[in-house]
């Protein structure tokens, strides 16, 4: 499965969420120079599952499948608070990839 994630193929996709993440990374340092890291590990964390908003929109989503958001949400300030400890954002980019791929690449 990882070498179909990671496929040549998916070259765009890679460089899709290369820029998602590069922009949370911004938005992570700038918003920190202006706010608490909680605060800004809170936001961020809820701008980046109000980003899924308009796919899930797109897609027909019902209000049951739109609250799966408060997950993401969830999980990104998990994730934002161990990147903010580790102060290392390569891994996040490789785990987020695999992850958002993991959904459209089949396990067999």
């Amino acid at each position: 499965m990882l070498f179909r994630i990671y496929h040549s193929k998916n070259l765009a996709f890679l460089m899709q969420v290369f820029m998602e993440d590069i922009t949370i990374a911004l938005l992570f340092v700038r918003l920190s120079a202006w706010i608490n890291r909680k605060w800004t590990i809170i936001l961020v964390a809820i701008l980046f599952a109000c980003g899924h908003i308009p796919s899930f929109v797109a897609g027909g989503a019902t209000l049951i499948e739109l609250s799966s958001l408060l997950i993401d949400t969830c999980i990104g300030i998990l994730i934002l608070t161990v990147i903010s400890k580790s102060k290392d954002v390569w891994w996040f980019f490789m785990v987020h990839y695999a992850l958002d791929m993991s959904q459209f690449v089949g396990s067999t």
